[in-house]
């Protein structure tokens, strides 16, 4: 008899991403609210914080689908943030790179935990292999893999977005503090946010100029 044929999994495909909707995912992460370190002792931070994400996560189902998880987006909105802080190059790119693997690792982990098949989940990575074997099964376990959407945003869009990061120069801003500048001149996330600054110019002025008259 002939031998029976085995029905091969095709093998997944990226999904893209369209810059626009990259950049609104990491602005809208970036200004996601919640404190960190979140203190789960109490209960009225641990509520905003999970409402937010729970607000979150349904907004951007085709970049996180079921590759992610809560705590996770915690943790990339910190590398974010410390990314965009970053006060030299060095610094940006270190935090960058964070983003880049925890993405990886997270949607990586979660994908192998959460499939419907009969696969046994790889042992994790030593830091550093210690013998031949581990070293032949780290360089194994080493290719990259297909892209998931999140890791698309970290790898594509993240590090050319990151140059146009910026601050809200108003320091009680509520609006979006951190934002994407158009112009490397802009400091204010809106014009809403400009008005006590160009308030306190023209009182400058106007005092300066009432003396001297």
């Amino acid at each position: 008899m002939p031998p029976k044929s085995v029905s091969k999994t095709p093998p997944r495909k990226s999904r893209t991403v369209a810059k626009q909707r990259a950049e609104r995912f990491l602005l809208h992460l970036a200004n996601l609210r919640g404190a960190w370190p979140l203190n789960e002792d109490d209960p009225a931070e641990l509520k905003r914080t999970m409402e937010a994400l729970d607000n979150f996560c349904p907004q951007y189902s085709d970049v996180l689908s079921d590759d992610t998880y809560s705590i996770g987006l915690l943790v990339l909105r910190e590398f974010l943030r410390k990314a965009w802080d970053a006060s030299n190059a060095r610094q940006r790119e270190w935090y960058i790179y964070g983003f880049r693997d925890f993405a990886q690792k997270m949607t990586e982990r979660v994908r192998l935990v959460r499939s419907v098949e009969d696969v046994p989940v790889p042992p994790l990575l030593p830091i550093l292999p210690a013998t031949f074997r581990e070293a032949a099964e780290f360089t194994a376990q080493s290719e990259p893999s297909i892209l998931s959407p999140l890791e698309m945003v970290g790898f594509d869009f993240l590090p050319k977005l990151i140059r146009r990061a910026k601050r809200c120069a108003n320091p009680d801003c509520r609006i979006t503090p951190y934002f994407f500048a158009n112009k490397n001149s802009r400091k204010f996330c809106s014009d809403r946010c400009s008005i006590p600054t160009q308030r306190a110019a023209k009182l400058r002025w106007w005092n300066k100029h009432r003396k001297s008259s």
